[in-house]
């Protein structure tokens, strides 16, 4: 973790080193937000606190200079934490390898460079998912092109493996088409934790 925390200081040189509090590691400094014509923004304090099986998951950011109002209107969490995406989403961001480099480049940057954006214009800059679960079933039927929130529990059923057909099976969609020639991909969800996956179901539901 130690290697991935020299690499993000090449682009953020404010970020104190990883310390030890509450059996968590956490990192806490300063980031600017600067846009394409070097124009700074503002400055977030932020605090990273990482999971302990880092990097095979994902930190989590908390904002903590009072700058971003607490409320789901904001994306804030109850807990204060910054909900920067639907979970599966930021998997899917992070495809390559997780890093807190290309976490801070990828997703906590935008996300205060949105909040900036909104301050000043009274809405988010491109398109954004709800908050929430709301959010994580907007997720699912982009990502897997369905509007039918039932189609979409199922074929999440059949990733977890909470229901099982083959595929060669009538696909669940009523196409009249085989699975494996309708909405079945190998590719499109093993990019994400399957333990991500279950712990979206009680949304989907």
């Amino acid at each position: 973790m130690y290697q991935h925390y020299l690499e993000a200081m090449e682009l953020y040189p404010r970020l104190y080193e990883p310390i030890q509090k509450d059996n968590q590691v956490l990192i806490e400094g300063t980031v600017d937000i600067i846009d394409r014509n070097k124009t700074n923004w503002a400055t977030y304090e932020i605090r990273i606190v990482f999971p302990d099986n880092y990097p095979l998951r994902i930190p989590t950011l908390f904002e903590i200079g009072g700058q971003i109002e607490r409320s789901p209107e904001w994306h804030v969490n109850h807990d204060g934490s910054c909900c920067l995406a639907p979970p599966a989403k930021i998997y899917l961001e992070l495809v390559d390898g997780i890093t807190l480099k290309k976490w801070l480049e990828k997703l906590v940057i935008p996300f205060m460079a949105n909040h900036e954006f909104k301050l000043k214009t009274g809405q988010y800059s491109d398109v954004e998912y709800s908050h929430g679960g709301k959010g994580i079933r907007e997720f699912y039927r982009k990502w897997f092109g369905m509007d039918d929130d039932k189609l979409i529990l199922r074929k999440v059923k059949y990733i977890t493996g909470e229901i099982a057909f083959g595929r060669n099976d009538g696909c669940f969609c009523g196409s009249g088409k085989k699975y494996k020639n309708c909405h079945w991909n190998s590719k499109e969800y093993l990019e994400v934790p399957i333990e991500i996956i279950k712990e979206d179901i009680q949304y989907l539901k």
